[in-house]
């Protein structure tokens, strides 16, 4: 895709891209951030494709620090629901300073349309029991509404965000659940024995590696990347459920965990179907005390099948041999409801072996929708 350079103060295209699809409205969004040299100026672009395989039809570009002080928008992640786009960024003042988890909410129907969009914006910078600095990515499956998490200061709370479609702001509430242990996991493994959850994004309840998704409208879940408890031997992915009630009212519903007593597992990327099924693409290897298999790329579901909450089995879809040296491993593993068949999914994961990076597109459903799967396997590819 050839993407143009960005506005004159942060010329350089440089990363975080993301991507969604507004299916209603057969219209793709994608958003870009770009920086200037020095990494303190930032900004984000949407770019809009009614015709996935044409030219865009459009951008908006916003720019934070045409308020002001040199402003970074970091880490953009958007998704939809059935009135309004929503972008969500991290961002940092002065290279230095950050200055609040900032949502925005633009009316789809106008940047559908390519004219200016109405834009409402929501500010978090604390919140009771929620201190210091937090990171939020829109969940996925988002139809009368948007809702959002932030993890407690006491490591077994969280704050629910909601924001209705048919109201001016969102509302929250503090939750009680269950503890998460945030601190580093040895998930050491591979060729050279590197740790690929080693850097603190990956694990700290800030919330980089947060990923949620609706289920039947009626329920929500997150999920994030934990350290071995008492019930847990390896890193995990610690899983929540809520149930959304008419009036913002917001209850809990349980855990809902992704763990093997072997291996860790990590950086969770979560969507639904149209039957509340929740598709899985996940990273899993690496062992507490060393000598594991290099992270490789997974995909699962839960489903009205399986017994309580949990995905059962996990497939390998990226096999690997090696982890990263400086304990990087990335969060670019995505799950998306597939059109047109929208009872199966799309994901992308990855592994690392001695000739680069294996990088998948997985196209996964469960066996009761062979005919679609069948019917993608006679598409034509490039």
């Amino acid at each position: 895709i050839a993407v143009p350079a960005g506005p004159a103060a942060t010329p350089n295209l440089c990363c975080d891209a993301d991507v969604t699809h507004a299916l209603g409205r057969g219209v793709t969004f994608f958003s870009w951030m770009y920086l200037n040299a020095g990494f303190t100026d930032g900004a984000v672009r949407l770019f809009v494709y009614r015709d996935i395989n044409a030219l865009y039809n459009c951008t908006y570009t916003i720019e934070p620090s045409a308020a002001g002080a040199l402003t970074l928008p970091d880490y953009p992640h958007i998704a939809t629901s059935n009135k309004f786009l929503y972008l969500i960024t991290n961002e940092i003042t002065g290279g230095v300073s950050w200055t609040g988890s900032v949502v925005r909410r633009f009316n789809l129907d106008q940047m559908a349309d390519c004219v200016s969009a109405d834009t409402s914006i929501f500010t978090f910078t604390g919140a009771t029991g929620v201190t210091g600095q937090r990171v939020a990515v829109p969940a996925e499956g988002a139809t009368e509404e948007m809702a959002w998490g932030y993890l407690g200061d006491d490591d077994a709370s969280m704050r629910v965000y909601r924001w209705r479609d048919d109201t001016s702001a969102p509302t929250s509430s503090l939750h009680t659940i269950h503890a998460s242990v945030h601190a580093n996991p040895d998930c050491r493994g591979g060729v050279g024995d590197f740790d690929f959850v080693e850097r603190s994004t990956a694990w700290s309840r800030t919330g980089f590696r947060m990923r949620s998704v609706y289920r039947k409208s009626t329920e929500w879940a997150a999920f994030w990347t934990v350290a071995p408890d008492s019930s847990h031997p390896q890193a995990h992915v610690h899983g929540y459920r809520f149930l959304l009630k008419e009036g913002g009212v917001t209850s809990n519903l349980g855990q809902f965990n992704v763990w093997n007593s072997k291996r860790c597992i990590a950086f969770p990327a979560v969507a639904d179907n149209a039957r509340g099924d929740i598709g899985l693409s996940v990273a899993a290897g690496g062992t507490l005390g060393g000598g594991g298999k290099a992270a490789q790329g997974y995909v699962g579901i839960d489903d009205d099948e399986t017994t309580g909450q949990k995905f059962k089995k996990l497939f390998r879809t990226a096999k690997g041999d090696r982890n990263r040296s400086d304990g990087r491993f990335g969060d670019y593993f995505t799950v998306r409801t597939n059109s047109p068949c929208s009872l199966t999914f799309v994901a992308t994961n990855y592994s690392l072996k001695a000739s680069g990076i294996n990088s998948r597109v997985v196209f996964f459903g469960r066996g009761r929708d062979q005919e679609c799967l069948e019917e993608f396997k006679e598409t034509p590819k490039p």
